[in-house]
């Protein structure tokens, strides 16, 4: 009996189950309606900064005002800040408002500067249910450092389904929305 207390000690821990599996996600936004009219100079969209909880690829959640977590197993392809910031530059290259959107500092003049902080991207559960959460600060300046124009940006969705197909396609639509208001403060 001694000699096979072992072997089924290590059976069932073995057969008791696996580690779970790590998921990466990705979305892609629809590009805006083209800008009427002559587009504008330049515009360098800087790296973007965050708080850092949100600067890692785990997926976050809030079921409670003050306090956030991570999915172990849920995760962006690339850290939020950078997602995004790749994504905007998609969607206002999309939006022909610019004449060029870089993501290096151009050599030309005239030119604008777009600083993005990103404050929220997360998931937030509540009693009335769950939410995708894009918060934004801008600051456009020109190219020799005076503010046009800064504020807050907020886009959120409905998240439907309880998988993750539902999930990213909630933060899709919150950060699309949180685009397009950006687009018209541009």
């Amino acid at each position: 009996m001694r000699r096979i207390l072992p072997f089924a000690l290590l059976f069932l821990s073995a057969a008791c189950g696996r580690m779970p599996r790590v998921h990466y996600y990705d979305f892609s936004l629809e590009a805006p309606a083209r800008a009427a009219g002559s587009a504008a100079g330049v515009l360098w969209v800087q790296p973007f900064t965050s708080l850092p909880a949100g600067d890692q690829d785990r997926m976050v959640y809030r079921d409670s005002a003050w306090e956030i977590q991570f999915d172990a197993y849920r995760r962006w392809i690339a850290p939020p800040p950078d997602l995004l910031r790749e994504r905007l530059v998609e969607y206002l290259r999309g939006s022909s408002r610019y004449a060029a959107v870089v993501t290096t500092p151009p050599r030309q003049e005239p030119f604008s500067v777009l600083a993005v902080q990103l404050l929220r991207f997360d998931e937030t559960i509540a009693a009335e249910g769950r939410q995708a959460v894009t918060r934004l600060w801008f600051e456009l300046s020109d190219e020799r450092g005076a503010l046009l124009r800064s504020g807050y940006i907020e886009g959120s969705a409905e998240i439907t389904g309880a998988d993750a197909g539902g999930l990213v396609e909630g933060m899709r639509a919150s950060a699309s929305w949180a685009f397009a208001q950006l687009l018209e403060k541009l």
